[in-house]
């Protein structure tokens, strides 16, 4: 048995990359970056509603996107992390204002 088989994570992994592949091989050789990227946000909204690495693809889809295209720095990377945990900060606060609300 594969490796990735028994690891839920790897087979996750490996289905996100072939979803990718899948709409790579869709585009046409002289597609624009834009297309391109629109392909990548197609197989990311894919895997995630399929629930395929969804928490990882939620929490550092702006990496992920930029590692796809190269585009991967430290500086950019803290403020994406900045950015997303200050999201989830937001959200955070609206479910405790919820809570608190109710009780």
């Amino acid at each position: 048995m594969p490796i990735f088989q028994k690891c839920d994570i790897l087979k996750q992994y490996c289905e996100f990359i072939a979803a990718v592949f899948e709409k790579k091989a869709l585009l046409k050789p002289d597609c624009t970056n834009e297309e391109a990227r629109e392909a990548l946000e197609q197989a990311i909204d894919e895997c995630i509603k399929k629930d395929i690495l969804s928490d990882y693809l939620i929490r550092k889809g702006t990496e992920v996107r930029n590692m796809f295209f190269g585009e991967y720095s430290y500086e950019e990377d803290i403020a994406a992390q900045r950015e997303e945990a200050m999201e989830e900060g937001i959200e955070q606060g609206i479910e405790q204002g919820i809570e608190q609300g109710i009780e």
